[in-house]
């Protein structure tokens, strides 16, 4: 079973349109673990979610994203997301000067 940090991440990059690898990548997981998570997640078949409906659900999951103490659900990782639904396929952006690699455009 999947720690909700994890199935939480997974979901917000799935539906904001991140790969299965890209995911991986941010979240430190296993390709094949997040498979299983966005598999068993209601939101397996993204393709067939309207993009309005994907966008309200990332407004959603983005609503929820900090507990009552003030910690955030993922640990900080989203914390350079930009909470939009892309269409074209996620990739991975080089900022010249940032010293990582950013997913706030997946």
């Amino acid at each position: 079973m999947h720690s909700d940090k994890a199935k939480y991440c997974t979901y917000v990059l799935w539906l904001s349109g991140c790969s299965k690898q890209t995911i991986a990548c941010w979240t430190g997981l296993a390709e094949s673990q997040v498979r299983g998570i966005i598999y068993r997640s209601p939101w397996h078949d993204r393709s067939a979610i309207p993009g309005d409906m994907r966008q309200r659900l990332l407004d959603d999951y983005r609503a929820v994203r900090f507990n009552e103490d003030g910690t955030s659900l993922d640990g900080g990782l989203l914390d350079g997301h930009d909470w939009v639904m892309h269409c074209e396929p996620a990739r991975r952006i080089h900022h010249p000067a940032a010293s990582h690699t950013s997913i706030s455009a997946c």
